[in-house]
């Protein structure tokens, strides 16, 4: 930087810091080494510190300082207020920033300044000792749970300086005296009206957050007391779920061995008297039901009406013989369609000299498809394990009596049926059942399968005579493939090369390795209406394994049919009534009557749709076992005195805590159902469902026709 023209003269160049005169062409003072010069603001030529305008161009240098000093000024002002606010990082920041200033004509403002960085360094490290005190006593208190004493802590520390971790023990502390200052309003309220039910509600909270407070556990106790004395009054009204209300408002910590005692009786009566209105039939179980409520409640004349009533109604016999049980209080209306029944007695099929059916309802019916089979008298006529002269149907073979003999997980339920002449009813001429020794589905005989059923085929044998009658034999659902087409509507000696075009093309195994059942519906007048048609395709060696196995137990089998099948069979005899009922059309689609049937057994569970022509199945792996498993672990007892329980709740020694995951199983077995349902029904529209009907043994289980088949639940 050249010294401007008219700084060159003889006459030296007074320093502004310290009055030294300089020579002229000096930039810094020789006495203190201050600058001389600056730039002009505007032209940026050098002009001297106390020039008050640039020569060059005319500049108003003196503003411009004044300017610089109103900035330096500005900041200190906004450092105190930053201070204020202990903000003490950014007031320093703004304090350095004037008191770097070198500049001898903001020396009084950087002199300030400096004082001023130490004033605010000094309140900084008092402050932040007294914040750190305070955030270990605040952090200590709430580890204490002593919240009042965290806010009163925090509260005098300036929100800046609170950590993330005291901020959220700050906001949780006054949230919880929030809460206790609501609830004991609440509380206050509540006692003042004598509601000691909310009352112990709002005490069991209280206590959660302010556990151990001696006002609120002396209340707690007294309000515990109360409601236990309020709960017994209204028990002995039959209130019992007013009884219950009470006893779940009593505080946590006042429970004792009393209440749970009294809670147990009254649940377990809630539960008793609670089976009754559900139920759509009077049942056996129901009225051992009735009883055990009696007992428990005796001096509640309800129970000892529902006794009378329920053995009044189970003395007379249903007006539908097919029903096993006769109406109850809740309607049948099944969520399928039509309404739901346990099947009892067949109408096309005479039964009187055999009480088996009626004794045991809904077990007969595949056997009845497997002898209806071999009487040439069953829809679907072909058999897996025939020979080969056989496949062509087995009405004209003269036989006029067959065995059918069901061979299931738990069970053998066999049926010898006889028809001599071709207008009269079949005849149930004997029956034979027998569980087997141990469930073959039960964990463990996985390998014991063979040896299970080889002796109880040979205890079979001992008690019937099976002579040189025909014997149908049921196969394994789980080991079949079946497909449900419709084919064009093409003549009978078309049917065979389509069907074993649609075997090849819709099962992923070789045909040759395959015993196939085929059913095509007939041609009709309608020429353009395709033909109903099913395929059921089993591997062959499964089918010998079998065959060899009832072979070498003693028993020579015709053929063997999957038990859906045979359940179709039965179906497709016995409700040809059903099928001639005129239905409404519905949609745009053309409707046809069918029966829907649900067969509930050890291990697995059938849906089936049956309607004149038509059929659909499906087979899905939740049965009675599930529920049997479930009893056993719950009431400690073996599975074999856990397979009673299930129609016999009642023995149960707290059957409102012991029967629900078996309510529950039979909840999730609806849910599958409705879904398979849904799905067969939208592939399959025609289906019109008039009645629906229940078999297996697994449906004698409490509750499993409410819970799994009823339109409506509770």
């Amino acid at each position: 930087m050249n010294p401007p023209a008219s700084a060159a003269g003889s006459t030296g160049i007074a320093c502004v810091a310290c009055q030294h005169s300089n020579d002229p062409s000096a930039k810094f003072c020789a006495g203190c080494g201050h600058s001389l010069y600056e730039s002009c603001i505007q032209c940026g030529k050098p002009v001297l510190l106390d020039q008050k305008f640039c020569g060059s161009c005319g500049a108003d240098l003196n503003a411009a300082v004044q300017k610089h000093r109103a900035q330096l000024e500005s900041w200190m002002a906004m450092a105190i207020d930053k201070t204020k606010q202990n903000d003490f990082k950014e007031s320093l920041a703004l304090l350095n920033r004037v008191a770097n200033q070198t500049d001898v004509r903001y020396r009084d403002l950087a002199d300030h300044a400096k004082k001023a960085i130490e004033k605010v360094e000094g309140i900084s490290n008092t402050l932040q000792s007294d914040t750190q005190q305070r955030l270990q006593m605040a952090q200590q208190a709430f580890e204490s749970r002593d919240y009042p004493q965290v806010v009163e802590s925090l509260n005098k520390v300036s929100e800046s300086l609170l950590t993330e971790e005291a901020q959220r023990i700050l906001r949780v502390s006054r949230h919880h005296i929030e809460q206790v200052s609501t609830l004991r309003g609440e509380l206050s309220e509540r006692i003042e009206h004598k509601d000691w039910a909310t009352a112990g509600h709002l005490l069991e909270q209280l206590l959660e957050l302010v556990p151990g407070d001696p006002k609120y556990t002396k209340l707690a106790q007294q309000a515990a007391g109360k409601l236990i004395k309020s709960a017994g009054r209204r028990a002995a009204r039959h209130d019992y779920s007013g009884a219950l209300g009470k006893l779940d408002a009593v505080p946590e910590f006042c429970r004792n061995d009393e209440h749970a005692a009294e809670l147990n009786r009254i649940r377990n009566i809630h539960w008793l008297a609670s089976q009754f209105e559900p139920e759509p039939y009077a049942t056996a179980t129901l009225g051992r039901i009735a009883v055990r409520y009696s007992k428990d409640s005796p001096h509640d004349g309800r129970a000892t009406q529902l006794v009378n009533d329920l053995a009044a109604r189970l003395k007379k016999a249903p007006q539908d013989q097919r029903r096993a049980s006769p109406s109850y209080l809740a309607s049948p209306a099944a969520w399928v369609g039509g309404d739901v029944a346990l099947f009892a007695l067949p109408k096309s099929i005479d039964t009187q000299a055999v009480p088996d059916f009626r004794r045991r309802p809904g077990r007969f019916a595949v056997a009845t498809g497997l002898a209806l089979q071999g009487l040439g008298l069953a829809r679907i006529d072909r058999a897996l394990g025939m020979k080969k002269r056989l496949l062509g149907g087995l009405g004209g073979r003269g036989r006029t009596t067959c065995w059918g003999i069901d061979i299931g997980t738990s069970t053998i339920h066999a049926v010898l049926l006889r028809k001599e002449k071709s207008d009269e009813r079949p005849v149930v001429v004997q029956t034979y059942f027998a569980e087997l020794e141990s469930p073959v589905c039960r964990v463990g005989n996985d390998q014991r399968e063979p040896v299970i059923i080889k002796a109880a085929i040979e205890k079979m044998l001992e008690t019937i005579d099976v002579g040189d009658t025909d014997v149908f034999s049921s196969f394994s659902s789980s080991q079949v493939v079946s497909r449900f087409l419709t084919l064009p509507p093409v003549k009978d000696k078309m049917v065979a090369n389509l069907i074993e075009q649609e075997t090849r093309q819709q099962i992923p195994i070789p045909i040759e390795d395959l015993d196939v059942v085929t059913y095509v519906g007939k041609l009709g007048d309608d020429e353009s209406k395709g033909r109903p048609a099913l395929i059921a395709a089993a591997k062959k060696h499964l089918v010998q394994i079998r065959m060899d196995l009832l072979k070498d137990s003693g028993l020579n089998v015709v053929g063997l049919q999957n038990e859906s099948v045979a359940l179709v069979n039965f179906a497709a005899f016995e409700f040809q009534d059903v099928f001639e009922e005129e239905i409404e059309p519905a949609g745009g689609v053309t409707k046809v009557p069918s029966i829907a049937l649900v067969d509930a057994g050890a291990s697995s569970t059938r849906l089936a749709f049956v309607s004149a022509e038509h059929c659909w199945y499906w087979t899905i792996d939740s049965g009675s076992e599930e529920l049997t498993s479930v009893l056993a672990r719950i009431s400690q007892k073996t599975k074999e005195e856990a397979e009673k329980l299930k129609c016999n709740p009642a023995a149960l020694p707290k059957p409102a805590d012991m029967y629900d995951p078996v309510e529950q199983k039979l909840a999730a077995l609806r849910g599958r159902l409705e879904r398979i349902a849904g799905e067969g029904l939208g592939e399959h529209e025609h289906f019109q469902v008039q009645q629906t009907w229940c078999f297996g043994g697994a449906c004698l289980a409490h509750a499993w026709i409410r819970r799994v088949m009823l339109a409506a639940t509770s």
